[in-house]
């Protein structure tokens, strides 16, 4: 053999045995690319499944917020018709006529007084408790009542004070005592079907 055919002979072997390694390569390079591409649609079921239940968590969280923000607003509305009720209430106290006004105030007064020597304030609005009331009342009760030039910040009735004891007879507080009683009943009749 000539050199130039080992050379020939040594080429053509270099070139086989290139693509041979080259063909397992190749074959290696595909199997990992078929076991990546498996991995790959793997991942991507399992994230569109993980996705479709966080989705339907999600909407079931967003309905539960939008359920308690429903009940809040109807809550704050039902507060707020509770509060105009009795704020209504207070108007009609306040427009009580004479004859029936004063002698349930006197009647409250009566059981205000303690030593019979208290100091009467009487409500900023107040159209009908004044000094001939009070005159009355002393003269009735046989007390020593005196009326404050002062008037306090109410709608209508009074306040007895003798030293630090108060004792809040206005038209405010009296709801608010009522209020506290009778607020499941008003409740039951406002939003009962």
């Amino acid at each position: 053999m000539s050199l130039e055919d080992i050379k020939v002979k040594i080429e053509a072997d270099a070139k086989a045995e290139a693509r041979e390694i080259i063909g397992r390569f190749e074959e290696q390079a595909g199997e990992i690319l078929k076991t990546a591409n498996a991995e790959i649609e793997e991942l991507n079921r399992r994230l569109d499944k993980k996705i479709k239940s966080e989705e339907t968590e999600i909407h079931r969280r967003r309905k539960i917020v939008a359920n308690l923000d429903v009940r809040k607003i109807d809550l704050g509305a039902r507060r707020e018709l509770i509060t105009r009720a009795f704020s209504e209430g207070l108007d009609l106290l306040s427009g009580t006529p004479r004859d029936k006004y004063v002698p349930f105030m006197s009647a409250l007064l009566k059981r205000s007084v303690v030593s019979g020597d208290e100091i009467v304030y009487v409500g900023a609005e107040e159209k009908y408790l004044d000094q001939k009331w009070i005159d009355d009342f002393n003269n009735k009760e046989k007390t020593k009542l005196n009326l404050s030039g002062e008037r306090i910040p109410a709608s209508g009735g009074f306040t007895a004070r003798r030293g630090d004891i108060y004792v809040n007879c206005t038209w405010e507080v009296l709801l608010r005592w009522v209020r506290e009683d009778m607020e499941a009943e008003v409740v039951n009749r406002l939003f009962s079907n």
